[in-house]
């Protein structure tokens, strides 16, 4: 059974709610979610048909939180500190410390450590080189670009997204891998990826990769069409991003982002 919620934000004070973030990511204990936020729609009658009561939405999910990510302001939350694990969330900032310290067309040789991550693949081939750019998407291309930005190492890696998430502001949050596979240290929460996002938004390359509803690929041994697996960017207007996640340990896990004026 799904569960459609949206959360639906009238409020004419909000004239431009730039991003509204929902890190509605974070965790549904029942049945998957797909959250946006509808803000300052011309009808009443509109809107109705996206809304979900509040305790509807409190009743599935572990954690949630609305914010407008160009004030930060806080507008809706529930349990936004509590510490849950997060599963392919965790590449918002695998995506954001490539892009701040690699330039996209850097090659990447592909160990084969990166080709036997477990979860979602591009089925990188050992050996097999492919540009940072190419790499921004799957559990294997996450460890390919853990490796290469710490030096062979995903424990290098994972202090770099500690350090990074301690400037952002992140105090519930602790990474131990690139790729958001579950691990008893690797934990965020609500807020903290609320706050990641709303910086790796800031990035004009991470926001372009997020809004992307599909993109060739072009490997060693296969071509194909990557596609974007937050629905939300074919099903609601103005939605510009920006991950979704899936383990057995996190549930089903969103962050999306919607532009309104």
């Amino acid at each position: 059974m799904n569960l459609t919620a949206v959360i639906t934000l009238i409020n004419q004070g909000f004239k431009k709610i730039l991003l509204l973030l929902l890190a509605v990511s974070l965790l549904l204990t029942a049945w998957p979610l797909k959250a946006a936020l509808a803000v300052n729609e011309s009808s009443a009658l509109e809107t109705a048909k996206y809304s979900v009561p509040i305790k509807d939405i409190e009743s599935s999910v572990g954690a949630a939180i609305l914010i407008n990510a160009k004030s930060g302001q806080v507008v809706y939350a529930f349990q936004p500190d509590q510490p849950l694990p997060m599963a392919s969330t965790t590449k918002i900032m695998t995506a954001l410390l490539t892009l701040e310290q690699a330039s996209l067309a850097e090659p990447v040789v592909i160990s084969e450590n990166a080709v036997r991550v477990d979860g979602t693949r591009v089925y990188l081939e050992p050996g097999e080189t492919q540009t940072v750019e190419n790499l921004l998407s799957a559990n294997d291309s996450a460890a390919a670009l853990g490796e290469h930005l710490g030096q062979g190492s995903l424990e290098n890696f994972a202090l770099l997204m500690n350090q990074r998430a301690a400037e952002i502001g992140m105090p519930n949050t602790h990474f131990s891998n690139p790729t958001g596979l579950t691990e008893e240290n690797h934990y965020s929460c609500a807020r903290d990826i609320a706050n990641l996002s709303r910086v790796a938004m800031q990035n004009p390359k991470f926001r372009g990769m997020v809004s992307t509803q599909t993109r060739p690929w072009y490997g060693e041994k296969y071509e194909s069409n990557l596609i974007n697996l937050n629905r939300l960017l074919w099903t609601y207007p103005g939605v510009t991003g920006v991950k979704t996640g899936y383990t057995r340990a996190a549930k089903n896990c969103l962050v999306a982002a919607a532009d309104r004026d």
